[in-house]
């Protein structure tokens, strides 16, 4: 190593002002100061001359993240770029995960067009401002309804929109048992977090007659991509 920073001292000079002043080199220190000073006066003071440290910004409060189940707090630091704030005192979060289905975008111009699958999971965000008799915003156990509606439309399932020029021949292949169709509007993720957004408040406002709701989704179809969707129902707002 020494070799080469005698060798190339500007890439070594480069490497190290990246996290030190340069005069941090043995060989690039700064001259001396001079060592006379003018006497203060009244007009001068005398002034401590040293560096003041340097600071680091503050990292972004993860307080109320909602990607932690607890719904943003107002004044807090959202992962996801958008202030949300929660809409009631109390917010819980589910996932459900394990959700293997192909779809294709026929309008993309790239692969997207190809029809490849993901196995794709779906996070819930609800609401509430008060807690069911037994303590929950939720009860998890009485979920059941939308699992399945999720396992229905996504488990093993291929996707498509339903003005994909391709439909004929996917109804065809799906009438010979080569694949399980399912038509959508758009088979986006984004649409789908939309979509199941409106199958939890559907569920929650017949169960809890308006007392909870589903106030975020995000819908994932792997550890790197997902789209989120959120909205307050009217109805919630009002009650």
């Amino acid at each position: 190593m020494r070799a080469f920073n005698q060798a190339k001292p500007g890439l070594y000079l480069a490497a190290r002002t990246v996290t030190a002043p340069f005069w941090t080199s043995p060989c690039r220190r700064p001259p001396p100061r001079a060592t006379h000073r003018e006497p203060p006066t009244a007009s001068h003071p005398a002034q401590a001359h040293h560096r003041k440290p340097a600071t680091a910004s503050p990292l972004p409060t993860r307080q109320g993240d909602p990607a932690l189940g607890r719904g943003l707090l107002q004044g807090s630091t959202p992962r996801y770029g958008l202030v949300m704030h929660q809409p009631a005192a109390h917010t819980c979060s589910k996932r459900f995960s394990g959700y293997p289905c192909c779809h294709r975008q026929w309008r993309h111009s790239g692969h997207c067009r190809f029809v490849h699958g993901y196995s794709r999971s779906f996070t819930f965000w609800f609401a509430a401002q008060q807690l069911d008799p037994h303590g929950f915003v939720v009860d998890f156990s009485d979920l059941g309804e939308l699992e399945q509606r999720l396992a229905h439309q996504f488990d093993h399932t291929f996707l498509v929109n339903a003005d994909d020029p391709l439909l004929p021949q996917w109804q065809a292949l799906h009438g010979q048992g080569a694949l399980d169709l399912r038509v959508m509007a758009n088979v986006g993720m984004e649409a789908s977090a939309e979509l199941v957004w409106g199958w939890a408040n559907d569920l929650l406002r017949r169960r809890d007659g308006g007392r909870s709701c589903c106030w975020r989704t995000e819908a994932r179809e792997n550890e790197k991509n997902a789209a989120c969707y959120s909205a307050t129902p009217d109805w919630f707002r009002s009650s």
